[in-house]
């Protein structure tokens, strides 16, 4: 027959709760005291919790994260900060001059615009064979920087009609979208 539970209240929240004896006892022999969940819980997390201040190192990113009052930010950004006195903008990259992402120091450190940051590491470089196709291979049918002239409008109609073309082959052909290629056959574009 199970035993009768009892009023046991918790030392540091002060509620009270229903409980076994048996279990307040077990768990005030292990731990000294019994707490509820919810406290136990805290103090736990308490011992383990790393204090503000303190450094660990992102293995993906090969970053450095600094504890926070408002969470683990990365270091880099955080000195940036520190440095202007504001909170950084979304579009702000906090740029290594050095090339070195663990030397956070501020005279290392040059604060860009995302597409100015973009355009930095990008220009100049040489790519093989394989990337110049894939880049362009990502860009196929989404330019359309190409003006479409009216006779390459009347002659996609045509071709999509009589041909049976697909959006895509068109696309491909004309250096545009495929949903452009719709608007066209629908005439919702160049009536």
């Amino acid at each position: 027959m199970p035993s009768k539970k009892i009023e046991v209240t918790c030392p540091r929240c002060k509620k009270i709760f229903l409980r076994n004896p048996h279990d307040i006892q077990k768990t005030e022999k292990t731990y000294g005291e019994w707490k509820c969940w919810l406290c136990s819980r805290k103090t736990r997390k308490q011992k383990t919790e790393k204090p503000i201040g303190f450094k660990r190192l992102h293995k993906q990113r090969q970053r450095i994260l600094i504890k926070t009052e408002s969470g683990w930010k990365d270091e880099h950004r955080f000195e940036m900060e520190k440095y202007l006195g504001r909170e950084l903008e979304k579009d702000e990259i906090v740029h290594h001059i050095d090339g070195n992402s663990f030397n956070n120091k501020i005279e290392n450190l040059e604060l860009m615009l995302h597409n100015k940051h973009t355009i930095y590491h990008h220009t100049g470089k040489k790519r093989s064979k394989k990337t110049k196709y894939n880049i362009s291979k990502s860009k196929r049918g989404k330019s359309i920087s190409q003006k479409l002239t009216f006779n390459d409008v009347l002659n996609i109609r045509k071709s999509h009609c009589i041909n049976k073309n697909s959006y895509s082959e068109l696309a491909y052909k004309y250096n545009v979208s495929k949903g452009m290629i719709g608007h066209i056959i629908r005439k919702e574009a160049w009536r």
